[in-house]
């Protein structure tokens, strides 16, 4: 899991391309949007695949999610007046997430 600032409409990205998509990675970034959408508000947590560097040649499932635009300040202010209570749901849903059997 890697948090960063940047201006993508989708907050959280899990590894695909035109061919291919990690399953548990976007299963997870699933459930990561859903904690960030009830904790940051509605739309916060939009998912989308893609293929950086990161994402790519990490041996495991790999999520990466853009917690704030940068100088927006009032999307620093909701993350840091959330931010314990946000970490431990974030811990909690990957770790359900990885629980989860799939086909």
């Amino acid at each position: 899991l890697a948090l960063r600032l940047g201006d993508d409409e989708a907050r959280i990205h899990y590894s695909a391309s035109a061919t291919h998509h990690s399953e548990v990675g976007h299963c997870v970034a699933g459930s990561v949007a859903t904690v960030f959408d009830e904790m940051l508000g509605s739309g916060a947590g939009g998912t989308a695949g893609r293929r950086t560097t990161l994402l790519r040649e990490t041996r495991m499932p790999a999520v990466v999610c853009i917690v704030a635009r940068p100088g927006a300040a009032d999307e620093m202010r909701a993350l840091t007046s959330v931010a314990t209570a946000l970490a431990d749901a974030v811990v909690s849903a990957i770790t359900d997430a990885l629980a989860t059997p799939r086909l």
